[in-house]
């Protein structure tokens, strides 16, 4: 049995369950005979038929967007997805609610567009949604985009992120550091790695040094030196510092209160 005519009769039996008004109409007038009305076999007719449309349109619904998951799963490029809107869309995919996000997607090979993405909803799903990030895959079209639950978990600091480094002997922590990890997972993508809880890359010293290059710029964080020169201008643009603040505040290390205040002065200052 094909996976669309699984989803559809599971859909169509939920269907008919919650909305019996058609069937039920049906089995009244058979068993009322000649002396059923007319109305409700037309009625029970008309309503079983919105009832097998819904079914078909919900299953054909997610066989295509499990389709373009698995594609974009397979061949999409590691990306941030900062939460800007969702709401509930009132459907559950195997007991799990299914929830539309609008976000604002960034990373180290996407130019950042809004976009909207369906998804039902896993256990981890909560604590991401309150740091408002989400790990994504982004088409080839640059303009779509997956969910990537695993990778989020990541980049919120559910799964810790710790490095050791065999040049200087430190081990380096970057969990829920999401701006660092996300240029991480996409430098072990680029080289066919998978994302797990262990992994060794002592082997292939391209990527190892492209990976430590990462952990040595975001780990080792010196204090600037306090200096009597006029400060220099901040040459980033906008959409750079507001990213910047984005993964300062998705990985902990800036507050609610302090992200408000700097995002604030960033627009005012253009």
């Amino acid at each position: 049995m094909s996976t669309f005519l699984k989803v559809f009769l599971k859909s169509l039996a939920f269907m008919l369950v919650a909305g019996a008004v058609g069937p039920a109409f049906l089995i009244i007038y058979f068993l009322m005979g000649d002396e059923g009305p007319s109305w409700m076999l037309w009625n029970g007719i008309g309503w079983t038929a919105v009832d097998i449309i819904a079914a078909y349109a919900f299953a054909r619904f997610s066989v295509n967007s499990a389709a373009r998951t698995s594609v974009l799963q397979t061949s999409g490029v590691p990306g941030l997805g900062h939460i800007v809107g969702m709401h509930e869309t009132g459907m559950l995919i195997n007991d799990r609610r299914v929830v539309k996000f609008t976000l604002r997607v960034t990373g180290p090979r996407v130019s950042e567009f809004t976009t909207e993405v369906s998804s039902a909803l896993p256990v981890i799903a909560s604590g991401a949604i309150a740091k408002g990030v989400l790990g994504v895959f982004v088409g080839d079209d640059g303009a779509s985009a997956s969910i990537d639950w695993d990778a989020t978990g990541l980049y919120t600091g559910t799964m810790p992120a710790k490095f050791e480094s065999s040049a200087d002997g430190r081990t380096y922590d970057l969990t829920g550091n999401a701006e660092a990890l996300v240029q991480i997972v996409d430098v072990l993508r680029r080289n066919g790695i998978a994302l797990n809880s262990m992994i060794d890359v002592r082997s292939n010293p391209a990527v190892r040094d492209e990976v430590m290059a990462i952990v040595h710029r975001y780990g080792d964080t010196p204090a600037a030196a306090p200096s009597s020169s006029t400060p220099q201008a901040d040459t980033r643009t906008l959409t750079q510092r507001l990213t910047e603040l984005d993964a300062l505040f998705s990985g902990g290390r800036i507050t609610r209160e302090e992200y408000d205040r700097l995002r604030a002065k960033a627009i005012d200052s253009g």
